[in-house]
């Protein structure tokens, strides 16, 4: 098991028992209830089938679709890509489509959409299920 897959459970456990004891509190029921087992392995499935493909923001389209046609991370089920600069701070993300329409010397940071959305740790599912229905996402970052 690699560290990314043992983060990813632990994150997981974390939301969904967070998630589970808020809809546990609203009801006025504490313990470990069914919902709050739906809840840890509903948070669990999504996290865990969810990659995280990161590039940096010079890496050439070429260079980037090489490497994605050799990941072995398992990196199956992804939308757009996370450009980052050397210090590994989120510049913005490149859509699948746009890589794949893209000219293959141009760069990352050309083709990337500096508009990040994303949603506080502290969210509700209410506000994040708005934040991807109004921005048609099919997963948002924490």
């Amino acid at each position: 098991m690699t560290v990314e897959t043992v983060i990813k459970l632990g994150l997981a456990l974390l939301f969904g028992l967070l998630i589970g004891i808020d809809r546990q509190v609203k009801q006025k029921q504490l313990g470990l209830k069914p919902s709050m087992v739906i809840c840890i392995a509903s948070c669990l499935v999504t996290i865990v089938s969810i990659d995280v493909v990161i590039v940096s923001q010079t890496d050439p389209v070429t260079d980037v679709m090489k490497r994605l046609s050799h990941e072995e991370s398992g990196a199956e089920t992804f939308y757009y890509l996370h450009v980052t600069n050397e210090n590994s701070r989120l510049l913005g993300v490149v859509f699948l489509r746009e890589l794949i329409i893209s000219s293959p010397d141009s760069l990352m940071k050309d083709i990337m959409s500096p508009q990040i959305i994303s949603v506080p740790v502290d969210a509700s599912q209410s506000e994040v299920l708005q934040i991807i229905r109004k921005y048609g996402l099919f997963a948002v970052p924490v």
